[in-house]
């Protein structure tokens, strides 16, 4: 049983090498030939074996430190690459001699694979992959597009034989070379392998290895039957023309001494972004695999594995590499582990590696011209076609600009212009968020002072006229503006009552700019014309200072006011609207017997129950109530204020609400029977009612509609206090 396990774990194993192992081959051998053509045509075995050196790097690096159960390793043949290619177009332009431009190339590509690295190190090593993913995903797609046009390009010009041509970059040129009917019968076979892998790929990637070794078994066999021969196939362009040397040439450390640094310089800002490109393709990858082969992704370590394999194979001129999505799904669905899929993959690429000169010498040239076709058309349908049907139109169509730009203007101009749209796209995206979290006003938004039921109607009556705007996000011109805008509908509402009191609560606000300082201004300036008053609350320092320097805000002390919370500022709203007021139910020298007679009328029977409620005169400082304690009194606040408050982890204290005359303590626990959750402190000289547990149960047995009395008052504080919680929550939900 155990043999016939391992002898079909190995069956899987050969052939997850030969399937990646062949693609990855006829993949680095394309890639080469795009980069290396032309004027740099004589570096393509160089670079070839260097690619392919990097590859077995990449494999075997994350086939050891990886955590995806079946990861592959591929060099990035797509996204950076094909902005690398722009780059090596002008190298033969400006090199002193032919060995100098492929050194220079080779360098390129070392060092965008070291900055890859580096980028991706640094995502894993300070966890950046959330904020890698920052540029907007219509304006990635862009980029990608035109990384496939760019593909696609070059695919086509290798096919044409044109790689010499002064006008690579002018589409309306390139489409007049290939709708040239001469031209197109030498392009037919490159197109047409391109297409076949296209849909081969897409249906069974398995058999992608049988089109390629099919197309050059067949060239090869038209070749001979038709009596042409190799070298006259070499002479009519269909094979490279190398030199037999040439193709045999190895690369050697005397290459370094031939850079032009002065190139790489100025080829810099590309690279870094071509880098960057790849960073963010990474984490797509990363993305996608991990929700295919429902693994627990650790995203910061891959980034690390990645970047380190990146700047070991940069430093021997190998290509910036990634997580190969085909090759991962490939020995996920055959069952190969990574590391069995590192090793037995690179066990073909090593012969690749040995032959390498031979292998770019006989590679037609139909061959290396369709995979660079066929990767470029993967690109073009994937963010020209398939997202179409993803992402909504303005999304799409910003792609298409995108592309636009690069296909008719180059790479540069569409870079400018990416990141331009990236601006505004989130400028315009983070505008929609409304900055306003919760608005609300008195009659359902009330500080964390308990009132009496007589204070609460009143405020429920007159709190239509204090508004509370509680703000969020980042404020700039863009979401400042909407702030004003509420208030001048607030203003226009005839339906509302006329505006007193606006509390503005910055305690979310992760931070503003001058121009939202500029809004505020505007905010006072109507408030002082309409004559109602604006608290801030809950301001940062750094908000505070960017206030005061600006010199408009804080300046009209008449108008504005500054709170450290938003609930201060909404009691003192509450105490200013109340101060107005006269109540019949409080005030100094108040006996056990008027407050009685005021909640539950004058009840015959109420003398006689006066001696079960206790009146305690308590001092600052003092516990009216102990957490932990057993819950069998409540307690009525006739004069002065308490506080709940509990204790933090920290050893600090925390106020949670203020109890004022008319409130009602300790009536959940009592009722509940729960022990004390929280301590009850008095704030200032208190005069409290208590009535124990024991008492109350003596007035039901006795007088039992004095009982159902008291009960129906502790029952609508209760209610009352359930009404507050349910709109609280209900603005949170706004």
């Amino acid at each position: 049983m155990n043999n016939q396990l391992n002898i079909k774990s190995l069956s899987r194993a050969v052939a997850f090498a030969l399937i990646s192992g062949t693609k990855e081959i006829s993949d680095t051998l394309a890639m080469s030939a795009l980069l290396f053509s032309g004027g740099l045509a004589h570096g393509y075995p160089i670079a070839a074996t260097l690619f392919l050196i990097g590859t077995i790097v990449i494999r075997l690096s994350v086939g050891l430190f990886s955590t995806l159960p079946h990861a592959v390793g591929s060099p990035d043949h797509k996204t950076g690459m094909s902005i690398i290619a722009g780059v090596l177009g002008g190298i033969v332009i400006v090199s002193a001699s032919p060995d100098t431009g492929v050194a220079t190339a080779l360098a390129i590509c070392g060092a965008t694979g070291i900055l890859t690295g580096i980028l991706f190190t640094a995502v894993g090593v300070f966890r950046l992959a959330h904020f890698a993913r920052l540029l907007p995903y219509p304006v990635l797609g862009g980029f990608l597009a035109g990384s496939g046009w760019l593909l696609a390009r070059g695919g086509l010009l290798m096919g044409l034989r044109a790689e010499h041509d002064k006008q690579l970059t002018d589409f309306w040129h390139l489409f007049q070379l290939v709708t040239d009917p001469l031209r197109l019968a030498v392009l037919a076979p490159s197109v047409l392998l391109a297409v076949l892998m296209f849909f081969v790929v897409r249906r069974k990637v398995s058999a992608a290895p049988m089109v390629i070794i099919g197309g050059i078994g067949l060239f090869y066999l038209i070749v001979q039957i038709s009596g042409i021969g190799i070298d006259n196939a070499r002479t009519f362009g269909w094979l490279p023309t190398l030199l037999i040397d040439e193709a045999t040439n190895r690369p050697n450390l005397a290459l370094i001494g031939l850079i032009d640094w002065i190139f790489v310089l100025k080829a810099l800002p590309l690279m870094l972004f071509a880098a960057g490109l790849s960073t963010i393709s990474m984490l797509l990858n990363l993305s996608s695999m991990s929700l295919r082969l429902r693994a627990d992704v650790d995203v910061n370590r891959e980034m690390k594995a990645f970047g380190i394999s990146n700047i070991v194979l940069g430093g021997l001129g190998g290509m910036a590499a990634y997580l190969s999505v085909a090759s991962t799904a490939l020995a996920h669905r055959l069952g190969v582990e990574r590391v069995v899929a590192a090793i037995s993959a690179s066990t073909l690429l090593v012969f690749a590696v040995l032959f390498a000169g031979p292998m770019t010498a006989a590679a037609p040239i139909f061959l290396t011209s369709g995979m660079v076709i066929y990767a470029g058309i993967d690109l073009l349908v994937e963010w020209i076609i398939a997202s179409k049907r993803r992402l909504p139109f303005l999304d799409w169509m910003l792609i298409l600009a995108i592309f636009a730009v690069i296909v008719f203007f180059g790479i540069l101009p569409g870079i400018t212009v990416g990141i331009l749209l990236s601006v505004v796209l989130f400028v315009i995206n983070y505008a929609r968020i409304s900055v306003i979290r919760t608005a609300g006003n008195l009659k359902d938004w009330r500080s964390h002072v308990d009132r009496s039921p007589e204070e609460s109607a009143t405020l429920g009556r007159l709190g239509g006229s204090c508004e509370i705007i509680s703000l969020q996000g980042y404020l700039f011109f863009a979401t400042a503006e909407k702030i004003v805008d509420h208030v001048r509908k607030r203003l226009k509402n005839e339906q509302t009552d006329r505006l007193k009191y606006l509390v503005l609560d910055f305690s979310h606000v992760g931070g503003c700019d001058l121009a939202a300082v500029v809004a505020f201004a505007n905010v006072i300036n109507i408030a002082s014309k309409s004559g109602f008053s604006l608290l801030f609350s809950g301001m940062s320092d750094d908000m505070r200072r960017l206030f005061n320097r600006s010199d408009m805000v804080f300046t009209n002390a008449e108008i504005v006011s500054e709170f450290v919370d938003v609930d201060r500022a909404i009691e003192f709203c509450e105490e200013a609207m109340l101060a107005d007021e006269t109540f019949e139910s409080f005030g100094a020298g108040i006996d056990a017997k008027t407050f009685l007679s005021l909640k539950i009328g004058n009840h015959a029977d109420l003398p006689a129950v006066l001696d079960k409620f206790r009146t305690l005169h308590l001092t600052k400082g003092d516990y009216l109530i102990r957490k932990g304690e057993a819950a069998d009194d409540v307690f009525i606040v006739l004069t002065g204020r308490v506080h709940v408050q509990i204790d933090l982890p920290n050893g600090r204290k925390l106020r949670l609400r203020t109890m004022t005359p008319g409130a009602i303590v300790g009536d959940i626990a009592l009722y509940t029977g729960q022990r004390r959750t929280a301590d009850v402190v008095i704030e200032e000289d208190t005069t409290v009612l208590c009535l124990s547990a024991a008492g109350l149960a003596e007035i039901e047995t006795s007088y039992g509609n004095l009982a159902a009395a008291i009960h129906r008052v502790f029952a609508r504080t209760l209610a009352e206090k359930l009404v507050l919680a349910n709109n609280a929550i209900r603005l949170a939900q706004r």
